[in-house]
């Protein structure tokens, strides 16, 4: 699949930084998406010195099913931990906050979402929401909702993909979206895998159960040479 998807990339215009922009806001449906996706546009930020917000919506405890009190506890840390050391191989240090909301329940904090969108964005900022259909409820309502928040409040905005490029040709996002690509250097993309290699939790088997992301996930994003954006 990297082949092709490739091949569609090179097609499209480059993403150029927008020259208003102070602020990189980046919602985060769970702790790893803002490695897979967007990697190469923090590390472009902190090169042009720009300020980089992270807003973990949920603490991606949903991941292992129903497990004890505990033990959900013990994952949301860990998954905050695994985050913060993906952060530290790109040798990134952003403002981080965790909004821990329920994991794949989103749509009971419809309400909460919007105030906290409205007044978080500004039109200093640049942000960026994962894809409005990207095949994941939480990923789709946060896109949703906070697409919605900028065009009122004006702030520049872009969806990132995530899981929507695994879906069936018919429905990925340039079927009806154009879309922007950052290039990303073989330097950066070296330490875009390692940072990947982070998140044990999630690709490596826990106490039995087979790892929660495939190995055509992480070799997908692990290799690919693009991340993408689409106004």
């Amino acid at each position: 699949m990297s082949d092709s998807c490739v091949k569609i990339c090179g097609a499209w215009e480059p993403w150029l930084w927008p020259e208003h922009a102070q602020n990189i806001k980046l919602l985060i449906p769970h702790p790893d998406d803002e490695i897979f996706a967007c990697s190469a546009l923090m590390l472009g930020a902190k090169e042009r010195n720009l300020k980089i917000d992270l807003i973990y919506v949920t603490d991606g405890d949903a991941c292992f099913g129903d497990i004890s009190s505990e033990a959900r506890q013990e994952l949301i840390a860990t998954r905050r931990r695994e985050s913060k050391s993906a952060l530290k191989v790109l040798g990134l240090e952003p403002s981080v906050s965790y909004l821990s909301l329920p994991d794949s329940k989103l749509k009971d904090c419809r309400e909460e979402l919007q105030k906290h969108f409205r007044r978080s964005f500004s039109k200093k900022d640049v942000v960026f929401a994962p894809y409005l259909e990207d095949g994941h409820s939480d990923h789709d309502l946060i896109g949703s909702l906070a697409r919605d928040a900028a065009v009122d409040l004006a702030s520049c905005f872009y969806f990132y993909p995530v899981w929507n490029w695994f879906q069936t040709e018919s429905d990925r996002f340039y079927k009806t979206y154009s879309a922007r690509t950052l290039a990303i250097s073989s330097r950066h993309l070296e330490r875009k895998a390692r940072a990947i290699q982070e998140f044990h939790s999630q690709i490596e088997s826990q106490d039995g159960r087979p790892p929660v992301l495939s190995e055509d996930f992480i070799a997908f994003y692990s290799h690919f040479p693009y991340e993408v954006f689409i106004p």
